[in-house]
């Protein structure tokens, strides 16, 4: 299940998570990316809470993910991707695992299909003979600001995600 929930190992005061694994690991992580060792996670969330993450590393590009995952690929502890932290609780016991924090390269937008921006009438309503296309889709890299996204897609006519705007 990497990457999809935080699953936290908890920790005793008697065993932190700096065993050879992790710091063999951190060090090779280091060589392709920016990373730190129990980093409070209070900064990192919305929620400003939580306990330290083992191994936290900040990834800046796709080229930086890509050497991140390939030096985790044969790693079998718990990885967790973080965007910009919104309704995320990390125990204060901590996380023992690696957290991937994305950087601005992943706050990309972008309408994968095309849609037709509607013409406001004589009052300001769409007209109804150029409907916005209900199949629009749009594309939003890990670390979007969800009140940007809900924003940005309103802009452009489509609607279903003003309630991201009330969300960190």
């Amino acid at each position: 299940h990497r990457g999809h929930a935080m699953n936290p190992q908890r920790r005793t005061a008697s065993a932190p998570a700096d065993g050879p694994d992790l710091t063999a690991l951190a060090c090779e992580l280091a060589s392709v990316a920016s990373v730190g060792r129990d980093v409070d996670s209070g900064p990192l969330t919305t929620y400003r809470v939580g306990g330290p993450i083992a191994v936290l590393v900040d990834v800046d590009s796709r080229a930086t993910l890509s050497e991140v995952s390939g030096k985790l690929a044969g790693w079998s502890g718990e990885i967790v991707v973080l965007g910009r932290g919104s309704n995320l609780l990390v125990a204060d016991t901590g996380f023992d695992g690696v957290a991937i924090r994305l950087g601005s390269a992943f706050e990309q937008i972008e309408v994968i299909e095309p849609i037709a921006v509607p013409e406001p009438d004589g009052i300001g309503r769409p007209r109804a003979t150029n409907a916005i296309d209900a199949t629009a889709q749009v594309r939003a890299g890990g670390a979007t600001a969800l009140p940007v996204l809900a924003r940005q897609s309103a802009q452009l006519g489509l609607r279903g995600l003003e309630f991201y705007v009330g969300i960190p």
